[in-house]
């Protein structure tokens, strides 16, 4: 990570923990004290807000993340530079995303997380794949387990890679001054 992109990252690590405070009327957290330092962590919670999970979770991990988004937000240049440079994310195809009669291709995608890990990073993955505003886990993808499978199996199985599961809950996402756990 380059110094201009540290300076972009604090930046808006500070805006996103000062938007949830004032977005929420509670804020709590706990067990953040159980999260290791100096380990690469995969960050995986449940997905019930589309810009709310990331942002939150940036502003309450001790680490620097890195987020798995929707291919098709990388699809135009000046989204895709705003998206890889200045929100740190990796792009990942979904079934919707393809062509009928294509297959889903994330090896890039695979690789890009195998590299972060490798190097200590750290990456927000929503394993229910999408968000919805119901309260209701849905299916899990099977992504985590192959990229943390993956990555570990580069080093020989003699990494620090943790597999950090948040959860999370709104009173009422899209409504100002409700609560957030």
């Amino acid at each position: 990570m380059s110094p201009l992109q540290k300076i972009i990252y604090v930046f808006l690590n500070t805006v996103a923990r000062i938007t949830y405070w004032v977005y929420f009327k509670s804020f709590h957290v706990s067990g953040k004290e159980n999260i290791p330092e100096g380990v690469a962590i995969i960050a995986a919670p449940n997905h019930t807000s589309t810009m709310l999970d990331p942002v939150t979770m940036a502003g309450i991990l001790p680490v620097w993340l890195h987020f798995l988004a929707n291919q098709g937000l990388f699809k135009h240049p000046v989204t895709h530079f705003l998206m890889s440079k200045v929100f740190f994310s990796i792009p990942v195809q979904r079934p919707k995303d393809v062509e009928p009669g294509k297959k889903v291709n994330n090896l890039a995608t695979i690789r890009a997380c195998n590299k972060l890990l490798g190097e200590g990073g750290s990456v927000f993955m929503a394993p229910e794949g999408t968000s919805y505003l119901y309260r209701r886990i849905r299916p899990l993808k099977p992504g985590i387990s192959r990229i943390a499978l993956s990555a570990a199996a580069r080093k020989k199985f003699d990494s620090n890679i943790i597999i950090l599961p948040v959860g999370t809950n709104f009173s009422d996402s899209t409504t100002f001054r409700t609560d957030a756990v």
